[in-house]
């Protein structure tokens, strides 16, 4: 059996000609542009918002947030005017701004039958009835409890 031979030299990857090479210096300009716009809005906004795009003359902000948005739109022409003063943007227009949806968080899998057995909580409840110091006692018990309940609205 004779092996079909697509591997390329790592040379021939990262030649200027290249998509990766195209792609790699496409990935650096919006870096710089990134870094540009958020030096240019205002501290406490540029942790809540993203560079989208900069398409001909038109740059696009994002943020999850329908504030941080309306602060950026008051904003913009302070945004713009310091955005000129620098050669990338000489040409910019205009700003737009989106809100998007904030991506949903990944929760860990729930694990399946990790219910606590009944016996434990009788246990955490006799060895409360046997400790001497109340508030190791009450505090055995509100375990017991917590624990009774959380297994039955798992249920």
């Amino acid at each position: 059996m004779s092996r079909e031979n697509n591997t390329k030299p790592v040379k021939d990857l990262i030649f200027k000609g290249s998509r990766l090479h195209s792609m790699a210096k496409t990935s650096q300009l919006f870096a710089k542009i990134d870094n540009t716009v958020m030096t240019a809005l205002p501290s406490m906004l540029s942790e809540y918002c993203e560079t989208r795009s900069y398409i001909e003359t038109v740059l696009t902000l994002t943020t999850f947030s329908n504030a941080v948005a309306t602060q950026l739109r008051y904003n913009t022409p302070n945004i713009l005017s310091k955005l000129r003063r620098l050669n990338v943007f000489s040409e910019i227009t205009r700003i737009d701004i989106k809100v998007i949806a904030k991506p949903k968080e990944r929760l860990p899998p729930q694990r399946k039958g990790n219910r606590v057995p009944l016996k434990n909580y009788h246990m955490l409840n006799d060895t409360a009835d046997t400790i001497s110091s109340d508030e190791l006692a009450t505090s055995l018990r509100s375990l017991a409890s917590t624990l009774q309940n959380f297994d039955k609205n798992k249920a």
